[in-house]
């Protein structure tokens, strides 16, 4: 399975070259740019996940004193003070959440985007050089394109 990936795409990149000459270059420039994206977002990801295992141990770590005392708390009305507290921590932790989900959601957006622009670059540029694009090279391209679309989307799994 690892071996596969980089393979069955390298082949299918040498079979775009062999029909659409040149322009292959265009589609190996969209998935660097996958791949830059890609990482980043899962950088910035890994960077939240980081910040919202610290936050909530320190909400976890805040009820379980609140829980351990609680005779104390309610002898002497500290309840509301306990309260707050929890709640500020939990708004820290919610609000980290949020933003790991905007990132995961992009990365997910990007994961099924950049194979379907790649279709759309390949062809545009392939037909920009001059060339005329028949039923024949069509159709092979867009059996390898679709072939290929699956491991562009396991790939930066598979690499990090």
């Amino acid at each position: 399975m690892m071996l596969r990936l980089p393979v069955l795409i390298s082949l299918c990149f040498v079979i775009l070259a062999i029909y659409l000459g040149w322009s292959v270059i265009a589609g190996l420039v969209v998935i660097v740019i996958t791949f830059y994206v890609n990482t980043r977002i899962s950088r910035a990801s890994a960077r939240l996940y980081k910040r919202y295992m610290g936050a909530q141990d320190q909400r976890v770590k805040a009820l379980s004193e609140a829980f351990t005392n609680i005779k104390m708390i309610k002898l002497y009305s500290w309840k509301a003070v306990f309260q707050n507290l929890i709640s500020e921590k939990r708004a820290n932790e919610m609000n980290i959440l949020a933003r790991r989900f905007i990132y995961s959601n992009s990365m997910i957006t990007c994961l099924y985007f950049f194979p379907s622009l790649l279709s759309a670059v390949l062809f545009s540029v392939y037909i920009g050089f001059g060339n005329t694009l028949d039923l024949e090279v069509a159709f092979t391209v867009m059996v390898v394109l679709n072939l290929i679309k699956e491991p562009l989307r396991s790939l930066p799994q598979f690499v990090g």
